[in-house]
């Protein structure tokens, strides 16, 4: 929905720019294309959600379920924040474009930290990760990482100091 919203968003701005200044049409398409690569990632991650999956090889847990569930959310719900903050600095953008052709540099840097908001950081554990990515075996796969350390930051970014 993310997608769909930043790509009208920003389509009626290019439009409504076309009128005034025909020939930057194509240079102002970039916020309508960057709002497109957001159902890009929701489409990774259902592709990685997926092959994750084999009931054959090993049982479905509810735990899985509920981590899958979740890393859609995340997933879906950062491409929803994202597309809408691409739409409304896409078409105000793409307007002012038209008026100033100096602010192309500056409303491309915008949109950039704007799309920054489906690939931010996850700061469990301080290691640049997709938020929304599942990971493969559970926590005890990563080598920096176990379930004390997770339950641990947790407590800690709670501020729930007296259980650690």
């Amino acid at each position: 929905m993310g997608a769909a919203y930043g790509t009208a968003k920003s389509g009626v701005g290019v439009a409504s720019m076309g009128v005034m200044r025909p020939e930057l049409v194509m240079k102002s398409i970039v916020p309508v294309v960057m709002a497109g690569v957001l159902g890009i990632y929701g489409l990774i991650i259902a592709v990685i959600i997926s092959t994750g999956i084999n009931p054959k090889a090993k049982p479905y847990y509810l735990f899985d379920g509920y981590a899958h569930l979740s890393s859609g959310l995340a997933c879906g719900l950062a491409g929803l924040a994202a597309g809408m903050a691409i739409g409304i600095v896409g078409d105000a953008g793409v307007r002012a474009n038209a008026q100033q052709p100096k602010l192309f540099v500056g409303m491309i840097l915008i949109l950039i930290f704007a799309e920054r908001f489906a690939l931010s950081r996850s700061h469990c554990w301080n290691y640049p990760f997709i938020p929304c990515w599942p990971i493969p075996g559970g926590l005890s796969a990563l080598p920096f990482c176990d379930y004390r350390t997770v339950y641990y930051a947790i407590l800690r970014e709670l501020k729930l100091y007296a259980l650690v």
